[in-house]
């Protein structure tokens, strides 16, 4: 199955995570563990200073040198890695070396300036290696003890000295490498556990997803039955907007099957009337007089407000595809007159009479196919259920509130056969006349009498 996969993207975004959490955390490590062993090499170079300082001595006849002993202090003997050098203070004469410098022939240049206090700075052998120095000037101590001195008439005098001593940088070189290797190691290989841990561990936890996609995929467009509720947290939102979605089929379907009921029965008045002024035609059909022209012109007329009707139909089921229509003004007084002339035989037959009140310029943003097509609607249905000798109102107003409102006294029992269930198919119809003109309606009854308000949109939609 082709498409992009939540678990990989899972797995993906984890190491990710990971990965860069390890590359900080060991670097971390690895920045403490270098400034550790930086800081114990500068101290291992105070301690060589020390040492060497404390065994910088001087002797009668002005003989100044470090008192080194040849078992003591391996390092700084011949092929060793550490190395001093000692300067006279006043006459800057070299006095003495560590034999390390000798195996290379080398010697460094005295620093400059020198203090008592330790001064640290960097240079290079000739062979390349990088040595870390520090130099400080200092008082030598008197190789002889004060009463042998007296005891054998010597002196010793003071002598302010200049102490350089070093070692190479490969020793601190030598203990970082390790410490690198360690801390890259565990920045990549705790990223892999992780990754091979997840490999095992997502499939396991995306189960509860993939049942319930397995449980949508076997079901048939039919099935709007609700899916049972999932005891994961994570899934329980997509169980319930699952849910809501089946409610939302069923009651679409449910309004679709009640659509068809309702167009058919809507469909079938002009068509029953169309075939009874036929069959009244062919009972005579030598008549000499007008009548069959008559019955053709009702015919024609029973003709267009069925098209009308089977347009609006029309309309109403593309509306749901292809969003709604562009509504313009439209004069409110034209069409509400048209329907209620429209229905001029059928009032007298009730001996109903109608009141129509409001401005002829009133104008509302509809669509005046649609528009008439609800007219006509609620118009039958005022006067199949309006009581016998009673007025019916029709109230109209435009403007950005524009609405119409249709007041009229019910009968306790329809008048007509069938004009209960011809009220609740025709009001039906006229929400969706009015939904898809994005205008609202509203029925009230209040106890004999039955209101109808339409409300329409205030401006073009976008």
């Amino acid at each position: 199955m082709s498409g992009r996969s939540i678990a990989a993207r899972l797995r993906r975004d984890i190491v990710a995570a990971l990965l860069l959490s390890s590359l900080v955390t060991f670097a971390g490590l690895y920045l403490i563990g270098r400034a550790q062993r930086i800081h114990a090499f500068e101290q291992a170079l105070q301690d060589d200073l020390r040492a060497i300082s404390n065994i910088t001595q001087s002797f009668p006849g002005d003989d100044v040198y470090v008192n080194i002993q040849p078992d003591a202090l391996p390092d700084f003997q011949a092929g060793g890695s550490r190395f001093f050098q000692l300067w006279d203070a006043k006459s800057l004469a070299l006095l003495d070396h560590s034999p390390s410098l000798d195996a290379l022939k080398f010697r460094f240049e005295r620093p400059h300036p020198v203090a008592t206090e330790p001064r640290r700075f960097e240079a290079r052998l000739p062979d390349g290696r990088e040595v870390s120095l520090i130099v400080v000037q200092f008082l030598s101590t008197w190789g002889l003890e004060e009463d042998l001195l007296q005891r054998t008439g010597q002196t010793i005098n003071d002598h302010d000295v200049h102490l350089l001593v070093g070692r190479t940088r490969q020793e601190l070189d030598a203990s970082l490498w390790p410490l690198a290797a360690a801390c890259a190691a565990g920045a990549l290989i705790l990223p892999l556990l992780a990754a091979t841990v997840l490999a095992l561990r997502v499939p396991h936890a995306m189960r509860p997803l993939n049942e319930l996609g397995r449980e949508i995929e076997l079901r048939n467009p039919d099935d709007v039955r609700p899916f049972d509720a999932s005891e994961v947290r994570e899934v329980q939102p997509f169980v319930l907007r699952l849910n809501e979605l089946m409610q939302r089929i069923a009651d679409a379907r449910h309004r679709e099957r009640q659509f068809l009921a309702h167009a058919a029965h809507e469909l079938r008045t002009p068509l029953a009337e169309l075939h009874a002024t036929a069959d009244v035609a062919l009972l005579r059909p030598d008549d000499p007089t007008n009548r069959h022209a008559e019955a053709l012109e009702d015919m024609r007329t029973v003709t267009r407000r069925a098209a009308r009707l089977v347009d609006a139909l029309f309309r109403l089921a593309r509306h749901g595809r292809e969003g709604p229509k562009a509504l313009h003004p439209t004069r409110l007084a034209e069409l509400i007159a048209q329907a209620v002339n429209q229905a001029t035989a059928a009032s007298l037959q009730r001996e109903l009479e109608w009141q129509l009140e409001g401005p002829e310029d009133a104008c509302a943003m509809a669509d005046p196919v649609l528009l008439r097509a609800l007219l006509d609607n609620l118009v039958g249905n005022a006067i199949a259920h309006a009581r016998a000798k009673t007025m019916v109102l029709v109230r109209w107003h435009g403007g950005d509130t524009a609405g119409v409102e249709l007041f009229n006294l019910c009968e306790s029992v329809p008048a007509q056969p069938g004009a209960g269930e011809h009220l609740g198919h025709g009001l039906t119809v006229a929400q969706l006349y009015a939904l898809a003109m994005s205008a609202t309606l509203e029925t009230l009854e209040e106890g004999e009498q039955f209101t109808v308000r339409i409300s329409f949109a205030s401006a073009l939609p976008n």
